[in-house]
């Protein structure tokens, strides 16, 4: 079964919006960037102009030319659904909609505090015109929404929100989101080499990756880091956490350990480096059958598929079958999922 996606990078101020499709589980993707007609910058969350649909008219904009099944897009139920799930997200917004005979929404009264307006929907029948009644709800709840100072977040809910009604595929992704993503799909990043995770409140080393600086300076699974250069680790989110650690290749971090056992922190101060995160794992299950797992599709997976066959090769007395195994993976690239498909 196809599914289209539409991942829209909610980039305000910058200078691209990404648009990515995914075709099929399991969930390759394409990329289309465009430069906005214009983007307000050095704005801060009180004053971001809400009835302005910065990034909404853009994601307008990109289902319009874009997407894969244009028969599922319904303007009405869009509007219904995006202020359904603003609703969820800001208490202070309430909103009730009437439908006509044919069960698509044709009036929307939205409450927000003490003041109430109905919105007519009836002769909304294009994105255009979505748009501009966006802007008409938009403006009344920027108006009476007092002491309020999220009006993005209001604007990121109601795109999932109209997404919604496309797929389960479609989804708007925050800048931070988008940044993690391309990260993950590049196949290497500047870093010290060690997965973590919070445990027991305890910000935690699960694994150091061999070859690695943290593995060459000794770190173990297990150690808990309590401080990242003046920072403490308490409290700390683990992608705040992430974000400390990775930096450019050769610069420098310090990190605080404690193991069981030492009654008090040792600081390691550590160089970072190009840390490569494989994609493909193999292995011969007989002397002339191999199996390679694709645990997702990055920048460098076909390259890796390369060396994973040159190497069953020169192990085996002759390679003559081979399982490929792509159980759990989460998707990444079209372009790299195709070049394996066309080997």
């Amino acid at each position: 079964m196809i599914k289209p996606l539409v991942a829209l990078v909610a980039l305000v101020g910058a200078f691209y919006v990404s648009v990515t499709h995914q075709y099929g589980d399991p969930g390759w993707q394409l990329e289309f960037k465009t430069r906005p007609a214009s983007a307000q910058t050095d704005v801060t969350p009180a004053d971001y102009d809400l009835k302005s649909l910065q990034v909404l008219n853009r994601a307008v904009i990109h289902i319009k030319e874009n997407y894969v099944d244009p028969s599922r897009i319904n303007e009405r139920k869009m509007i219904a659904a995006a202020m359904e799930e603003v609703t969820r997200s800001v208490p202070e917004v309430l909103v009730e909609a009437e439908s006509d005979k044919q069960g698509l929404p044709n009036r929307l009264t939205v409450r927000v505090d003490q003041a109430e307006q109905t919105f007519d929907m009836g002769n909304v029948d294009n994105l255009w015109q979505m748009s501009f009644k966006f802007k008409d709800i938009f403006r009344f709840v920027q108006e009476n929404l007092k002491h309020f100072d999220r009006f993005q977040e209001i604007e990121y809910a109601a795109i999932n929100g109209m997404l919604s009604t496309l797929d389960p595929h479609s989804v708007l992704m925050r800048p931070e989101d988008y940044r993690e993503m391309k990260l993950s799909t590049r196949g290497k990043f500047g870093g010290l080499g060690i997965v973590i995770a919070v445990k027991d409140s305890h910000l935690t080393v699960v694994n150091p990756i061999e070859g690695t600086p943290a593995s060459k300076a000794g770190i173990k699974a297990g150690d808990h880091i309590v401080q990242i250069n003046q920072d403490s680790t308490v409290n700390l989110a683990l992608q705040d956490a992430v974000n400390m650690l990775r930096g450019a290749p050769n610069t420098k971090v310090e990190v605080h350990i404690i193991r069981e056992g030492w009654k008090a922190p040792k600081k390691f101060t550590l160089t970072r480096a190009n840390i490569r995160v494989a994609s493909v794992d193999h292995k011969l299950l007989s002397d002339r059958v191999g199996m390679i797992r694709i645990k997702n599709f990055q920048n460098t997976t076909d390259e890796e598929l390369g060396e994973a066959l040159d190497d069953l090769k020169k192990k085996s007395s002759g390679l003559k079958g081979l399982v490929l195994d792509l159980r759990n993976n989460p998707g990444g690239l079209l372009d790299q999922a195709i070049k394996i498909a066309d080997r």
